[in-house]
């Protein structure tokens, strides 16, 4: 494209790897703090391993790869790259709607009438396809 503009039906590639970022970054500052203050006050005593061996999985990989992308092409020159913006939205809607679910899942947690890996456990069972998809968008941009 000339003038590193990008078409209407396409968005630069840095700039949706910049804004995926600014989700999952957004995402993790509201759920991190949340997770770290009910392990302070004891919310998951006497099953704190076994929460965080379900919890680390659910957000970290996906923030290591979202660094990991933005680090390795630091020095390269993107412009002029694109995706489609249908293709980036859909990237967009899944990361939030999957960063809505964890929330969810753990506000919903004292409510659930359960104080276990039981809930937490049942609840990976739909979180974890839609954490892969979420992937599988990321990846590819």
């Amino acid at each position: 494209m000339s003038n590193n503009v990008a078409a209407p039906d396409r968005v630069e590639v840095e700039r949706a790897r910049k804004n995926l970022l600014i989700i999952w970054g957004g995402g993790a500052l509201v759920i991190l703090p949340l997770v770290a203050g009910q392990a302070v006050f004891g919310r998951f005593e006497g099953f704190t391993t076994e929460f965080f061996g379900w919890f680390n999985p659910t957000i970290f990989p996906t923030l290591g790869l979202m660094v990991g992308v933005i680090a390795s092409t630091a020095t390269e020159d993107d412009s002029g790259r694109t995706v489609k913006t249908s293709f980036f939205r859909a990237a967009v809607v899944l990361s939030i709607a999957y960063l809505v679910a964890l929330l969810a899942v753990l506000l919903l947690e004292p409510i659930a009438g359960t104080h276990d890996m039981k809930y937490f456990n049942l609840c990976s069972l739909w979180l974890s396809g839609i954490q892969g998809l979420a992937v599988l968008a990321l990846g590819a941009l």
